[in-house]
């Protein structure tokens, strides 16, 4: 088991917890390319993490894309494909802000 899923088995809420620039730890995690925490962290039960939006309105899949995080992207939208119509704060879906 990752240290991940360990510390989420453990204390479940940290998945909620908000950093100061409004980014959650999925935010983080997506905008890294770490799927397996993207993944442990869709896994707990206490948080609907892929729709939460940072303060610009970006959802995880907003930031793996503009990061260029192919296989977050993949895994996200196999479990939400509805996330791929969600817009920010700017109009902008994910396909909007693809790294190019």
């Amino acid at each position: 088991m990752s240290f991940a899923a360990e510390l989420l088995k453990l204390r479940p809420q940290l998945a909620e917890m908000r950093a100061e620039g409004g980014s959650y730890p999925i935010h983080l995690a997506a905008a890294g390319g770490h799927e397996g925490v993207v993944l442990e962290i869709l896994g707990t039960k206490s948080t609907s993490s892929r729709r939460v939006q940072d303060k610009d309105g970006r959802t995880t899949l907003h930031l793996a894309a503009a990061n260029g995080r192919v296989e977050v992207v993949k895994e996200l939208l196999k479990v939400d494909p509805e996330l791929a119509g969600v817009v920010s704060n700017r109009g902008e879906t994910a396909l909007h802000v693809l790294e190019k």
